[in-house]
């Protein structure tokens, strides 16, 4: 996954950070090959990230803005604000 992720920065050094469905169908569309997700929920969640792997995009979630997320649901890589913080 290290290379992978550093193949796509060489390849477009711009991340996408999405908010919405909205942000994530324009960046979907666009050269972006890294994607920050920084919303949802333990039901869309997945779908989102399944969305974003179709487009042939990392998607990295951002944990702490996901309600109830629990554990790994098939994102390449998980965010944070708190270093202390963990997944369960």
């Amino acid at each position: 996954m290290e290379q992978k992720f550093y193949d796509a920065m060489a390849d477009c050094p711009v991340i996408a950070a999405v908010k919405d469905m909205e942000g994530i169908g324009q960046c979907l569309e666009s050269e972006v090959k890294i994607v920050f997700v920084l919303f949802g929920n333990m039901c869309n969640i997945g779908g989102i990230v399944e969305r974003v792997k179709k487009a042939d995009k990392i998607a990295l979630v951002h944990i702490d803005l996901i309600e109830g997320l629990r554990e790994k649901v098939g994102n390449d890589g998980v965010i944070t604000i708190e270093e202390s913080k963990g997944i369960d």
